[in-house]
């Protein structure tokens, strides 16, 4: 107690293993080995990016059905995967994989990380028909964590449609963002 109360720095965890104080807590990693085991899933089973399919199923863990999953682990899930394919998108085929896996669908409506998250990688891989909802959300959210990166994903992208729409929209839209958000963006598409 002496310690919790009167000593400086965080304080000692119990150990559960063993009586003493532990610098390291037991935590229960179940959900977090399951996010990592899925993204691993999806990375290895394209992992050059030609939309070969996977192997096999995905055999859900102790961590439960993925698609039962709540926002939060959906969240680092798709973090995740955006982590392990940061240099080689994901093929055209294996989005759809993804998305029944995961549930996606019902999901894009209620939570705007997820659908931040999920847009990127679909813009990433060229899927098309994703811009309307990228367009449909920089209307509507104009929150500079989700603006810029969206934009950026648009201006790189090597689809000439992606790049061209990104300039209009944001000529549409400029004047609804904040103005260091709009300022942001603006030399974003200035260094294209």
């Amino acid at each position: 107690w002496n310690s919790w109360l009167h000593k400086p720095g965080l304080p000692p965890l119990f150990d559960d293993t063993s009586a003493s104080l532990s610098p390291h807590a037991n935590y229960d990693a179940t959900l977090r080995d399951g996010v990592m085991r899925l993204a691993s899933y999806f990375h290895h089973s394209d992992i050059m990016g030609i939309g070969t399919p996977p192997a096999s199923a995905f055999v859900p863990g102790p961590e439960g059905d993925p698609s039962t999953w709540p926002g939060p682990l959906v969240v680092a899930f798709l973090t995740e995967l955006s982590v392990h394919r940061a240099s080689t998108p994901l093929h055209m085929n294996t989005l759809p994989l993804i998305s029944s896996c995961v549930a996606l669908s019902p999901r894009l409506d209620r939570n705007l990380e997820v659908q931040f998250l999920w847009l990127k990688l679909r813009l990433r891989a060229g899927d098309s028909s994703a811009l309307d909802g990228t367009c449909a959300l920089l209307r509507t959210c104009g929150r500079m964590k989700y603006v810029r990166p969206l934009f950026q994903t648009l201006i790189s992208s090597k689809v000439p449609e992606f790049r061209e729409r990104a300039s209009t929209l944001f000529e549409e839209v400029k004047g609804t963002y904040h103005p260091i958000a709009s300022k942001m963006v603006s030399r974003d598409l200035q260094c294209e």
